[in-house]
C-alpha cells in the first residue's frame, strides 16, 4: 500500500518553518530547501506511521473473538468423556 503525503501540507510546513527559523532575513533559497526537505522527512514519517497503524488495526479487526455460548460450547465438546467439570 503506498502512502500519500499531501503537497500542499508540505508547503504550509516549510513555508512555517521558515517564517520561525529565519523571520527579519531576506529570502534565502538555501534556507529554505532545508526547510522544505526537514517537511517533507517529516511528512514521510507521519505517513509511515498512519499506514502503520492502519495495518495494525486492520489486522486487529480481523481477529474473531468468540462469544461466551461458543466457548462454553467448544470447552465441552472437546473434552474427553466423562470429565467431571465440577458445575
Amino acid at each position: 500500500m503506498k502512502t500519500t503525503v499531501s503537497k500542499q501540507e508540505v508547503m504550509k510546513a516549510a513555508w512555517a518553518n521558515y517564517r520561525k527559523s529565519c523571520s527579519g532575513m531576506d529570502f534565502d533559497r538555501r534556507s529554505f530547501a532545508v526547510c522544505l526537505k526537514m517537511a517533507w522527512a517529516t511528512a514521510k514519517v507521519q505517513a509511515e506511521r498512519a499506514a502503520e497503524l492502519a495495518r495494525a488495526i486492520e489486522r486487529h479487526a480481523k481477529v474473531e473473538i468468540p462469544t461466551l455460548d461458543e466457548a462454553i460450547g467448544n470447552w465441552y465438546a472437546n473434552a474427553p468423556r466423562g470429565t467431571y467439570f465440577g458445575d
